[in-house]
């Protein structure tokens, strides 16, 4: 694994070659952007990088054969879907360790979606898109393992805009100052501050769960929680950042989430790209055949579980996020919730529903991300059981 400052590095030396190519090169700049991404990914993985770049040359043909036919402009996109469930299923040709796994296959989870919504994105838009484009939105190295999730507007057309680059680079690397605290020193303070109140020891989620009370679980729940936010956020920023050295738009993925007072609130903080390809690919594509929202939103998040990997665990954070959402759409609104609302006090009932919010959303992330469903069911033992 590349260190951070070789990655930054390596980001600062090919953004200084892509800013000395001419402006109206932009595929010749794109194609640079995809030969960097693809050599620093093959010296993480070589797996990875091969994969990655197969499935930007699958795409590219399945957007040529939608150009010429109907069906496959419709229907095509779909196959890359299908292959993503094949590799969520089985661990193909994934290491044991786990950053080769986060690699391989968590990280063909985002850039699946991404072509994905780049073959949606021209069908609807009637674009042209160019095969060093396919390759760019599928390799492009800094959002490779943990997303956002961005379409080919982010990268083809910020190539074209002259943009200052002092002001880029320095905010870039304001951007990745911040991630890296997020990465590195979070997990230290709060490892620190915990370690004197509880008895707990983690690798990569793997928790004594038999060893606690009810309590211990759930602080260390709520930790886990905590760590996973400040890894997935910190990632995004070093993104952000990096993608600033060439002037690409990578879009905010976080919005404070642990402000959020309730489950919709919470999607409208946590992984915004995420949610917004819920919304547009998964939801309202099935609204308009269902006609039922609640239904719909439960299937989406159902599905969207199976995203991130086939299992029962996934299956479980997918159908918890989508019934949680179903019951605040029938509760809000509801007499019962203004009849409760009238009764309570109103930073009280902010209170406990930030609480409830914090609570459930942790729960579901932590059980997910146990290294298997024994642990995970462990897990739920330990936090109802052990009061």
């Amino acid at each position: 694994m590349l260190e951070i400052t070789t990655a930054i590095f390596l980001t600062l030396l090919g953004s200084a070659i892509y800013h000395l190519i001419p402006q109206a090169k932009v595929r010749l700049r794109m194609g640079w952007v995809a030969a960097l991404s693809f050599f620093i990914i093959l010296a993480h993985h070589p797996i990875a990088a091969f994969a990655a770049g197969a499935a930007g040359i699958f795409a590219w043909i399945l957007y040529l054969l939608g150009r010429r036919n109907g069906i496959w402009k419709k229907y095509g996109p779909f196959s890359l879907i299908a292959l993503l469930m094949v590799f969520s299923y089985e661990d193909i040709l994934v290491a044991t360790d786990p950053f080769s796994n986060a690699l391989v296959q968590f990280g063909m989870s985002f850039y699946i979606l991404r072509l994905y919504l780049a073959l949606r994105t021209a069908a609807a838009r009637d674009q042209r898109v160019r095969l060093e484009e396919f390759f760019v939105i599928a390799l492009f190295f800094p959002i490779f393992p943990a997303g956002p999730i961005c379409a080919q507007e982010a990268f083809s057309r910020s190539a074209a805009l002259d943009r200052p680059l002092l002001n880029n680079y320095l905010l870039g690397l304001m951007r990745i100052g911040i991630g890296i605290f997020a990465l590195y020193f979070v997990p230290t303070i709060i490892s620190f501050l915990a370690m004197p109140i509880i008895q707990w020891s983690s690798v990569l989620f793997v928790v004594d769960w038999a060893a606690m009370d009810g309590f211990s679980a759930y602080l260390v729940m709520l930790l886990l929680f905590l760590l996973l936010y400040a890894n997935f956020a910190g990632y995004t920023q070093i993104a952000i950042g990096l993608g600033l050295f060439f002037g690409f738009e990578i879009p905010e993925n976080f919005r404070y989430p642990f402000l959020a007072t309730n489950i919709q609130n919470f999607w409208q903080r946590w992984h915004l790209s995420l949610s917004k390809f819920i919304t547009t690919q998964i939801y309202l594509p099935l609204m308009l055949s269902l006609r039922k929202p609640r239904v719909s939103i439960f299937l989406a998040f159902a599905l969207v579980g199976m995203w991130h990997q086939v299992n029962i665990q996934y299956l479980v954070w997918g159908v918890g996020h989508g019934s949680m959402l179903v019951a605040y759409m029938t509760f809000n609104g509801s007499p019962l919730h203004k009849s409760i609302v009238s009764r309570v006090n109103a930073k009280l009932w902010m209170l406990l529903s930030w609480l409830l919010t914090i609570s459930m959303v942790s729960f579901l992330s932590v059980f997910a991300n146990q290294p298997g469903l024994p642990e995970a069911l462990a897990f739920a033992q330990s936090l109802v059981s052990g009061w």
